[in-house]
């Protein structure tokens, strides 16, 4: 991200925010946050920032921090999740703050050039956003090489009588340890590697912020070779990867929940489930939606029972069998520059509704194109706007100009509708008009 002479009061960091470098080999391009003139008043972080140099930077002083401060204006923050750099976690001397996370300077080395700082322990906060808050680390408070890492620390478990609401989890190669039934609300869990790992029971998050994969080899939450049923939800945050490893495993993920980074599970009968839970606070009360934007591979089954979105950058591979529920609506996103290509392009498996739908977003795609869904079946219970089938049709669009038949094989067909929908069309416009315009523009297939 970066800032050139703009202020910015009360910045709240969530999600995952990584700098690195481009084509044009831009110093500011390997940084998670440069600052040029720009100034941060009050920077919390409780997600993820992290900078890499990249091979196209000379200047690698410049790149590969956390947080740049090129002007050395002051910088006031708070960091409840993980800052790190390849070089830095923040470069420069103009910052004061107070660090409940992970600072990590030499991020991805395997010497003493790699440097973690951790912040308070055995602590609970008394004062701020985060009153009440018990911070509990896999080490003591201090600042550390790779050298001494293996040999300070240990995994956090969490017995019958622990606090299991308003915790802070800071760890390197271990992080908390499942190993019975748990619900953990409320909380962040921070590490370097692995934040959770999942060995037997069943775990649920509720309201979290899950942080790690900085080593990028690593998944945040890991289960074992074992079944493992992990449920996310209320406005939980997972910034990485999940990978559920082996045996017969569930995940069910709630429509308030935000996933940035791969969904991936191996050997098994596994099953994904996307949920109904209620409204969410990232969107100010409206309708929820599941975005989708890296990989979905290994799950067997995967069930939609709500909103879910496919953008152009996943992939979705190794589901066999993919249900659309009542109230579900599967929403891929066409990319109309790469051949109508979509996330389900690479998959083999069976697309099937129970009342919901299956939403093409067309992005450009026009009057008689054609969109292949390869070795994915298309079964009976897809119906598009095929000749004397007017109701239960469960292949739609998101555009109110365009509807859908099936064609030859695994292929779906686009058409634009006859005439300008009415359903929304104000008052105080001349239809007639309006629709005539619209057909001349279909003749000239301009309806994209």
């Amino acid at each position: 991200m970066y800032l050139s002479s703009s202020s910015i009061t009360n910045f709240i960091n969530l999600g995952s925010i990584k700098g690195k470098s481009n084509n044009e080999g831009k110093s500011y391009t390997g940084n998670g946050i440069y600052l040029s003139s720009s100034k941060i008043e009050n920077f919390t972080n409780i997600g993820i920032v992290s900078g890499k140099i990249g091979q196209n930077i000379s200047e690698g002083y410049k790149a590969g921090n956390g947080i740049f401060n090129s002007r050395k204006i002051g910088v006031k923050f708070s960091n409840f999740g993980i800052i790190a750099g390849e070089v830095k976690a923040i470069h420069t001397d103009n910052v004061s703050g107070e660090n409940l996370g992970l600072l990590i300077d030499g991020a991805g080395k395997t010497d003493d050039t790699l440097k973690i700082v951790v912040g308070e322990s055995q602590k609970i906060i008394t004062s701020g956003e985060y009153n009440g808050y018990e911070i509990k680390n896999t080490f003591t408070k201090g600042e550390y090489k790779y050298s001494d890492i293996a040999s300070r620390e240990n995994d956090i478990t969490l017995s019958d009588t622990d606090n299991k609401d308003k915790l802070i989890i800071n760890g390197y190669n271990k992080g908390l340890k499942i190993n019975s039934d748990l619900t953990l609300s409320n909380s962040i869990v921070n590490s370097y590697t692995t934040a959770i790992n999942i060995d037997g029971g069943n775990f649920t998050g509720d309201n979290i912020v899950i942080n790690g994969g900085i080593d990028e080899t690593s998944a945040t939450i890991k289960g074992s070779d074992s079944t493992d049923n992990l449920t996310l939800k209320g406005n939980s945050i997972i910034n990485g990867n999940i990978d559920l490893g082996a045996g017969d495993d569930n995940l069910t993920i709630s429509d308030s929940v935000q996933i940035n980074g791969d969904l991936l599970d191996e050997d098994g009968n596994d099953t994904l489930t996307f949920n109904n839970n209620g409204v969410s606070t990232f969107n100010n009360g409206v309708d929820n939606n599941i975005n989708i934007f890296n990989k979905v591979e290994g799950f067997e089954n995967i069930n939609v029972a709500t909103d879910v979105t496919l953008f152009e950058s996943a992939e979705v591979t190794g589901a066999d069998s993919i249900t659309i529920q009542k109230d579900g609506n599967l929403i891929l996103r066409i990319d109309s520059t790469n051949g109508n290509s979509h996330a389900l392009s690479g998959n083999t498996g069976v697309i099937s509704s129970e009342g919901g739908k299956l939403l093409l977003a067309l992005n450009g795609v026009g009057e008689g194109e054609t969109i292949d869904f390869g070795n994915n079946k298309l079964d009976s219970s897809i119906k598009g706007n095929e000749i004397g089938y007017t109701s239960g049709i469960t292949l739609d669009t998101t555009s109110l100009l365009h509807s859908l038949t099936k064609g030859e094989g695994n292929t779906v067909i686009v058409n634009t509708v006859e005439n300008l929908p009415t359903d929304f069309m104000p008052t105080s416009i001349d239809y007639s008009k309006l629709n005539s315009i619209y057909q001349s523009m279909r003749i000239t297939d301009q309806v994209k």
